[in-house]
């Protein structure tokens, strides 16, 4: 009895000792678990955070080099602002200086015909002697210096109206061409506009643009930078639909 009493208690030292040996490992075996666990979480955390960076400063940058793109266009556009404007004024002050030559020479010519006239008159009063009113438009004295002067000044009056006709058809014409310069400007801002995100094109736009800063004055150039501007925007809309496309069809 005493021998059984003794292998149970040897048996249960040993279960105790295996349980032991066995909850020793299971508990070791935790930890070592919860240490890769926790080196995996800080692995992990590590990597996104180094990951987050890397796409903050990408996205940074990009902005930085958006802003600095756009500051560019920005300049440039005034500074074509300013060039247009100043070319504006100078052919206003032109046509000004014109008009005021014009002005002169014709007054000039009115004066000196009112002078010629003037002169005829009296010369042809002091050859008529005491009866001045017998100086008319008649049959004897369609040779008179004085009748020649008279006729002429229709013929002023005609050409004067002709010059100021011819005038007015001019500012007219200024008119329009800084209509058309102004309507040309605005398309053409708006094409830049439409290529700022866009590298390829860039020195092909701003090319256009100084083309027609260097020729306001000519219609074809205009129109045809115009027309260069528009097939480069189609070409980068084209451009951003097929990669629409091809994403869409990636994803799919």
């Amino acid at each position: 009895m005493t021998r059984k009493l003794a292998d149970a208690i040897a048996a249960a030292n040993f279960a105790a000792a295996k349980l032991s040996t066995v909850t020793n490992k299971a508990t070791a075996d935790l930890q070592a678990k919860e240490q890769e666990l926790s080196s995996v979480k800080e692995a992990a955390t590590h990597f996104a955070a180094a990951k987050l960076s890397a796409v903050t400063k990408r996205a940074a940058a990009d902005l930085l080099a958006k802003k600095q793109e756009l500051s560019s266009v920005k300049e440039a556009a005034s500074v074509a602002r300013g060039q247009l404007i100043a070319s504006a004024k100078v052919e206003a002050d032109r046509a000004q200086a014109q008009f005021a030559a014009y002005q002169a020479t014709s007054e000039r010519a009115i004066a000196a015909v009112k002078a010629d006239a003037a002169d005829n008159l009296n010369a042809a009063t002091e050859t008529a002697g005491a009866d001045k009113t017998q100086i008319g438009l008649t049959s004897t004295g369609e040779n008179l210096p004085v009748v020649e002067a008279l006729r002429s000044i229709p013929a002023v009056r005609e050409e004067r109206e002709r010059r100021e006709e011819e005038e007015r058809k001019q500012r007219e014409e200024e008119e329009r061409t800084r209509r058309e310069e102004a309507e040309c400007r605005q398309q053409a801002s708006a094409a830049v506009i439409r290529v700022l995100s866009e590298d390829a094109g860039k020195g092909d736009v701003e090319a256009m643009v100084a083309a027609m800063c260097a020729h306001l004055g000519n219609t074809e150039v205009q129109e045809e930078a115009l027309r260069a501007l528009g097939n480069i925007s189609s070409t980068i809309e084209e451009n951003r639909a097929q990669a629409g496309r091809a994403g869409a069809i990636e994803a799919v």
